[in-house]
């Protein structure tokens, strides 16, 4: 059994804000995606809400059940009208490319915890600390999307710090990264410092703006070259962590 942790659907030309850094004009449905997740022997999956759809979450939870969760993008006063919604795991920043820190609230910080859900970061590893540490302050889970996004090795550095702290990466997106062996490079740095227990898979489909470079088989393919410990990571870390 396989969980992917990290995909989008989504319909053509859609998008909910100023902006965007892109806006795919193709559609990709829950059917399109099951069919993927069903010819490579996934079993489960997590939906991402993607940045162009902002916080409209519509299309997500109605395509939520117990195989299928979500992550969600809300305004912090707005958690309270998700939280009854078993099927989402967590809440997503997207702060890529911005050197930004997020004001968290005590209160979301405290609804986050007592629900088990956790905050997922989308932000470049040079710019994460300022956000990774009000959160581990606040003993809450954090999850790091395509291995931080990191452009070098050495930015990796300060999370030594953290090792203690509930703190997870997606290996997902390594295209974004750069080559293959970079991102090699990136989790076994990552794996000197935290468990493998920290990690999860995820495809990244439908890999929006490398359509034509990427698919959800050869991602996968060249995941089993970064990784030995496949069924931790494909299996039982996200089925704790995403709530399965």
């Amino acid at each position: 059994m396989k969980i992917d942790s990290h995909a989008h659907i989504f319909n053509a030309n859609e998008s909910y804000v100023l902006n965007a850094r892109y806006i795919p004009n193709y559609t990709i449905s829950i059917e399109q995606y099951k069919e993927v997740l069903k010819r490579n022997s996934f079993s489960k999956a997590v939906l991402i809400q993607p940045s162009f759809l902002g916080d409209n979450n519509e299309l997500l939870i109605k395509n939520l059940n117990n195989d299928i969760k979500g992550v969600i993008v809300c305004k912090q006063d707005d958690i309270k009208k998700y939280i009854k919604n078993k099927n989402i795991c967590g809440l997503r920043f997207n702060l890529i490319n911005e050197d930004k820190k997020i004001d968290f609230s005590k209160e979301f910080l405290n609804i986050v915890k007592d629900n088990n859900l956790h905050i997922e970061l989308h932000q470049n590893a040079k710019f994460l600390e300022q956000n990774i540490n009000s959160l581990a302050n606040a003993d809450v889970k954090i999850v790091i999307d395509h291995l931080a996004r990191a452009s070098s090795i050495s930015e990796l550095e300060f999370l030594k710090k953290y090792k203690n702290c509930k703190i997870y990466f997606k290996i997902s997106g390594f295209y974004r990264n750069g080559d293959l062996e970079f991102n090699k490079k990136l989790y076994m740095k990552l794996k000197e410092i935290f468990s493998i227990n920290n990690f999860v898979f995820g495809s990244d489909y439908p890999h929006t703006n490398y359509e034509n470079q990427c698919s959800f088989t050869k991602l996968y393919n060249e995941f089993l070259q970064i990784i030995d410990e496949s069924e931790f990571v494909f299996y039982k870390n996200a089925k704790e962590l995403f709530l399965f």
